[in-house]
């Protein structure tokens, strides 16, 4: 019986998207012929999300997410994916109430970061992932290097990029323009990788150089590598 990848998405709904689309991708390069990948998708109001974090609801949010986990796990997945970077504050609950694996984004990434050998990192994303310490102590327990984070008027300005536009499939040429400011700034400053932890930012700047590590594309591949060995 093939293994079945559960995944909490909805967070936003873009995101999701990609997340299919590149694991079937890469799921069917692997296998060969019509093959696609053994996926169950359990998808978020991001209204209610969006609520809940703007009044600092953050137990209601989490049973939300909890409520998701383990529908998916009823229904027979042997794994679990959340297509969020920010829904990862959550991942400590997940892993203690789940009876299946979590696979945690923040894994993928410092597989990632040290396949590149990367040495100190930018880490983007909302305000809440860049300001509380959930993702990036996760990356650094297993990542060799070092992670900074922007400026605090900096934060405010990417964090409202991704909720005011990304999330809502709207791209800017200024905003474009404001990320790779910010890129090329910490570059300067000495930064040999750009983490985008926002599973959105990788609509407004494609990471198809070096220098960029999509938090999503890293997931993905975790997500892939799981189906696969547990054939």
């Amino acid at each position: 019986m093939l293994p079945i990848l559960g995944i909490i998405g909805g967070v936003s709904y873009h995101s999701t998207i990609h997340y299919y689309k590149r694991i079937n991708e890469a799921y069917g390069k692997a296998k060969g012929g019509h093959s696609s990948a053994p996926i169950m998708i359990d998808s978020l109001d991001f209204s209610i999300v969006e609520r809940c974090r703007l009044a600092g609801k953050w137990q209601e949010l989490a049973n939300s997410v909890l409520s998701a986990a383990l529908r998916l796990e009823r229904v027979g997945c042997q794994a679990i994916m959340v297509a969020s970077n920010t829904l990862h504050k959550f991942a400590p609950l997940l892993e203690s109430r789940l009876g299946i694996p979590l696979l945690h984004i923040g894994d993928g990434i410092a597989f990632e970061l040290n396949q590149r050998q990367k040495q100190k990192v930018l880490l983007l994303g909302t305000k809440l992932t860049m300001d509380e310490p959930f993702l990036r102590q996760r990356v650094e327990s297993k990542f060799e290097g070092s992670i900074l984070c922007p400026d605090p008027e900096e934060k405010l300005e990417l964090s409202r990029i991704i909720y005011e536009e990304l999330t809502q499939g709207m791209i800017k040429e200024s905003s474009k323009a404001f990320y790779e400011a910010i890129c090329s700034k910490y570059q300067e400053l000495g930064v040999d990788g750009i983490l985008m932890s926002c599973t959105e930012i990788g609509l407004l700047i494609p990471a198809d150089e070096d220098r960029f590590l999509d938090s999503l594309e890293a997931h993905v591949s975790a997500g892939v590598e799981f189906l696969l060995v547990s054939e």
